[in-house]
């Protein structure tokens, strides 16, 4: 009877702690559900906010393109007298106002193409909203709606003085039309417009930035609890299946039945991480794929734009000279050419053949960095190089592109680094930082240094090219690598450079190129590379 008792009292005693680790096991899977709930409505709050930001950004960019828009089409109607330029300027104007409806696919190009094409888009006054009332729309703070207010009022104003050019042109003062247009004062004021479109983009993403931040903050500790109740979940279930397993083994003894279940449930286990191993690989393949696309999106718009500017300046400037013969014909047959006349037609003949010939150098000079950017035109063989001898010859190139004299290059690569790569293509990208650093790094400065060195790791060698130049902002930094970037794109910088260099060594030259800067302390770039590269590298 004793014994019979006291395994009565262990049996009792299972049966308690199972029902308490019921309770536990409710509590738990309560918690986890709760925090599992919170953490996705956080991650919807995350992609709100995000489309907030791109939302913004792009009204911020549509005044800035739309200001470019009007001075487009004001300058073509002083210059060719087209007075579709002067309508499409209207209706520019119009749309932004919100007394026009947007017409489809209006974005980033969509004049140049109805410039070409001579199409009239149809006016509808219905669905209409005018910018600010979108700025609006998304309640931003005070000093964001007061920077766009800023930025259209300013552009407003710029409209003013392009209609007071409309009025002189059309009174016959066309040199006087095209001189308010091309004036320090008509930059001026441009530039009073894209100032504060520059703050309000900036202060949108430092305030998102700062929010979006606090937001990834709580939904990483929601993750974080919810992945500790899950564990908890875990354990407690555990705990509950071998208080259950113990309670079966005192009651009917049956253990072999409980191991064969725990081994099938150990089976599917298995079998379920081998299904998600498999899910999560397809997943990997997927997201690479969308990652090429998306890279090829961004650069094929990029390509149409930058062709297509000094195309349209090539195609506006032949228009020009064909009413220059027109009028010449004109006057000769008519016997009213005087000698003013001719030479005054002459000169703007050879005024628009040579930006006609500038215009299409850029594009021969886009063409070319398309192809360097894509690698497939060139021949090298893999060789072993020496570091100090390829950096001279580098230097050698770099002076016959007219280096400026205030700025110095100094190779203090020391002999003995070799490494086999593929000669050209390493040369290219050193002539590509050094160039680029040559160009940007010393704006205003009297003079510079450029220093190339060289460092030997265990599997790899790094090369650093450092200025003492004015620096980077960061947000400059971390876009210095994409395509078409580029802070002096007014002085006929394509914005191609560092990209190709990158791209020559993270897919050709199995490295790695990383840009460190700080405004006023200049710039470094470290090329990391292997001492030996394979020969079936493409």
């Amino acid at each position: 009877m004793s014994a019979l008792y006291v395994n009565s009292l262990i049996i009792n005693n299972k049966f308690f702690v199972s029902k308490v680790l019921n309770i536990v096991l409710a509590i738990a899977v309560l918690l986890s559900v709760s925090f599992v709930l919170l953490s996705f409505t956080s991650s919807h709050e995350l992609e709100r906010a995000e489309a907030k930001r791109i939302h913004a950004v792009q009204l911020g960019i549509e005044l800035k393109e739309s200001s470019d828009d009007l001075t487009s089409m004001a300058r073509s109607y002083v210059v060719t007298g087209d007075k579709k330029f002067k309508e499409y300027f209207e209706y520019i104007s119009e749309i932004r106002n919100g007394e026009l409806a947007m017409p489809l696919n209006y974005g980033q190009g969509y004049w140049d193409l109805a410039v070409v094409s001579g199409h009239q888009p149809e006016k509808k006054h219905i669905n209409t909203q005018s910018l600010r009332e979108k700025i609006e729309a998304l309640s931003l703070k005070e000093k964001e709606n007061a920077l766009m207010a800023t930025a259209e009022d300013n552009s407003n104003e710029l409209i003013a003085m392009e209609a007071e050019a409309f009025r002189l042109f059309e009174l016959g003062d066309r040199q006087s039309a095209i001189g308010m247009l091309y004036s320090q004062k008509y930059f001026t004021e441009k530039s009073r417009i894209m100032g504060p479109i520059k703050d309000f983009i900036d202060t949108i993403n430092q305030r998102m930035d700062d929010e979006l931040a606090g937001i990834r903050k709580k939904h990483n500790a929601q993750v974080y609890i919810a992945y500790a109740s899950l564990i908890a979940l875990l354990v407690i279930t555990f705990l509950r299946m071998y208080s259950d397993y113990l309670i079966k083994k005192e009651q009917i003894n049956t253990l072999e039945l409980n191991v064969n279940a725990k081994e099938d449930e150990i089976n599917s286990k298995n079998k379920e991480l081998y299904n998600a191993y498999e899910t999560l690989e397809m997943s990997q393949a997927r997201l690479l794929e969308l990652e090429k696309i998306k890279l090829m999106g961004e650069l094929i718009p990029g390509v149409a734009h930058e062709i297509n500017t000094p195309v349209g300046v090539a195609v506006t400037l032949s228009t020009t000279q064909i009413d220059i013969l027109n009028e010449f014909r004109y006057n000769f047959e008519e016997n009213k050419l005087t000698r003013l006349q001719f030479t005054s037609m002459v000169d703007d003949l050879s005024s628009c053949s040579n930006s006609i010939l500038k215009s299409m150098r850029k594009i021969n000079k886009l063409i070319s960095q398309f192809k360097s950017l894509s690698m497939n035109n060139q021949i090298d063989n893999l060789e072993r190089v020496s570091i100090n001898a390829l950096v001279d010859d580098v230097f050698m190139l770099i002076k016959n592109e007219e280096v400026s004299d205030r700025v110095n290059l100094h190779n203090e690569t020391s002999e003995g680094y070799y490494i086999e790569t593929y000669p050209y293509l390493l040369s290219l990208v050193i002539f590509n930082v050094v160039l680029n650093a040559e160009k940007h790094a010393f704006k205003g400065s009297e003079s510079g240094d450029i220093n190339v060195k060289v460092e030997a790791g265990e599997n790899t060698i790094t090369i650093f090219v450092e200025d003492n130049g004015s620096g980077m902002e960061q947000d400059v930094v971390e876009r210095v690598f994409s395509p078409f970037f580029s802070t002096v794109k007014n002085e006929g910088a394509t914005g191609l450079g560092l990209c190709i260099a990158q791209n020559i060594v993270t897919h050709k030259l199995c490295g790695k190129i990383h840009c460190r800067s700080e405004l006023g302390k200049g710039s470094t770039f470290d090329i990391e590379l292997p001492y030996l590269l394979p020969s079936n590298e493409s």
